[in-house]
């Protein structure tokens, strides 16, 4: 039966199993799965050299990036569709009204068990609140599961202006693993956040 995408949660989720009658009609919850999976492999595509303007436009208003970040995404950017995927690197790019609207970009690191790292994750400021930015994190996640990967981290600053971003890491199951004291400036700490996505066999 047809799902209207207004009842669907953030999560993807049957919302309101009360109106659908969940227990009589496991078809809808079906349907709404079969909708929201639909939907995500539509908006969420493979990074593209055309997308780079739209997102760092997207970047640059999120007030959140320096001037030297973007510009390092750039140059990160630059460098992946130049060489990245022959490293194992990964970029994704959500897609919102057929614009780029958000990336996330992973990589895995050398000389270790199955380590990656979140380099990058990225949502419009217009998108901000509405559960993209999680869902972002969860597909990052999923990629990095499905290449075996065991241990997710993710670098950011100590400085007040970041507290959003290590509240929402922490809302997502990471723990600060490491903190190197003044390590982008003096009172600038680079912390290392970490979550483990399961301890797979070696491939």
């Amino acid at each position: 039966m047809p799902v209207d995408a207004e009842r669907l949660d953030d999560r993807c989720q049957c919302s309101r199993p009360e109106e659908h009658g969940e227990s009589d009609r496991p078809d809808v919850c079906l349907s709404v799965d079969f909708l929201c999976a639909l939907r995500i492999a539509t908006m969420l595509r493979p990074t593209l050299p055309a997308d780079t303007p739209a997102l760092l436009a997207a970047a640059a208003g999120t007030d959140v990036f320096y001037p030297h970040e973007i510009e390092t995404l750039e140059e990160v950017l630059a460098d992946f569709h130049r060489e990245g995927e022959e490293y194992g690197h990964l970029a994704l790019t959500w897609h919102e009204a057929e614009s780029p609207a958000g990336l996330v970009y992973l990589a895995p690191v050398a000389m270790t068990d199955r380590t990656w790292e979140l380099w990058w994750i990225l949502v419009s400021k217009e998108l901000q609140g509405r559960g993209t930015g999680r869902r972002l994190l969860e597909l990052a996640e999923s990629e990095v599961r499905q290449r075996a990967g065991r241990l997710l981290l993710i670098e950011t600053s100590s400085l007040l202006h970041y507290e959003a971003t290590r509240r929402f890491y922490r809302k997502n199951g990471y723990a600060e693993a490491a903190r190197v004291p003044d390590f982008y400036r003096a009172g600038d700490d680079k912390l290392i956040y970490a979550k483990t996505l399961g301890d797979l066999p070696l491939s």
